[in-house]
């Protein structure tokens, strides 16, 4: 009876709240202008503050059907990294801007049937940005005699913002964060992903610093809460690989490989690297990136 109840629900209103506090999460001046009519119901605009920056979205439920269906979209332009990575470090870690966005399809009457259904897209975009306390590019120069730097840890810059709230439970990414000095420009960074059946497949997500660029690969399984295979990856100006890390298992106790370097790698073809030099010209590889994300100059 509820469900017809819902069917023949017809309503308009408005909704503000001056602010929501989570473990792990913080939004302020959040205002809804809601509309329903015959179990159909339009939230229209949905804005709030999130990291800074303001963010808007709306919400279409339909109930009118043996099985809830939902679409939300929803952005972020501009809001502030450093806000974002406060989730994983307490001090401040990075600088500049980036963008997010999302749109997202669901059905089911409970929370687990709707992320069973989740499908749409995420993206991920910035340029311009800087890590406060380790020097990538400097890190990848010595990497050959090292080779102690976790590749994996660069995949805090692909979840941060909303997405991060979800898969970094487990994994210290803040590690990162807490390395010898000197700062990074990551000149620019895309993360696109698309979800379907609960799982979100990367489509195009990969980051280029002055001298290197990082790409990653893999699935992130929000029905099991599991990473599925995530390689994050060191590649040159082919996209192939020159070092990899892959990380699999729960999002709350991950298993994270040690990093692995082809066998030919070594000081000098990294300087070629930082040069914007394919020194595997002529040669075969299984290519590992062609996203739009173009290697240093």
């Amino acid at each position: 009876q509820s469900r017809d109840i819902v069917k023949g629900l017809s309503f308009t209103g408005e909704l503000a709240c001056g602010e929501i506090r989570a473990k792990r999460f913080a939004a302020s001046d959040l205002k809804v202008a809601a509309e329903g009519t015959d179990g159909v119901f339009v939230l229209k605009p949905v804005t709030m503050r999130i990291y800074g920056a303001q963010g808007s979205g709306d919400i279409h439920a339909d109930f009118t059907g043996a099985t809830p269906a939902y679409d939300v979209r929803y952005a972020l332009p501009g809001f502030q990294i450093r806000e974002a990575f406060k989730i994983l470090s307490p001090k401040q870690a990075a600088e500049g801007t980036m963008d997010f966005s999302a749109t997202l399809s669901m059905r089911g009457k409970t929370a687990y049937a709707m992320k069973r259904t989740l499908g749409g897209q995420v993206s991920l975009q910035g340029e311009h940005l800087t890590l406060i306390g380790t020097d990538l590019d400097e890190a990848f120069s010595r990497f050959e005699s090292s080779q102690n730097f976790n590749l994996v840890d660069l995949a805090a810059f692909f979840y941060a913002g909303p997405l991060a709230l979800v898969v970094t439970k487990g994994y210290n990414f803040a590690s990162i964060f807490q390395g010898s000095g000197g700062r990074s420009s990551i000149r620019k960074l895309v993360s696109n992903w698309k979800l379907r059946r609960g799982q979100a497949q990367a489509r195009d997500v990969a980051m280029v610093t002055d001298e290197n660029r990082i790409a990653l690969q893999g699935r992130l399984d929000f029905v099991n809460e599991r990473y599925d295979d995530v390689t994050v990856a060191l590649i040159d100006a082919k996209g192939c690989v020159l070092v990899e890390q892959e990380m699999r298992g729960s999002f709350h106790n991950p298993e994270v490989e040690k990093p692995s370097m082809l066998q030919d790698l070594a000081g000098p073809a990294l300087k070629l690297l930082k040069q914007g030099k394919d020194f595997l010209t002529g040669a075969e590889c299984d290519v590992f990136y062609t996203g739009s994300v173009a290697p240093p100059k």
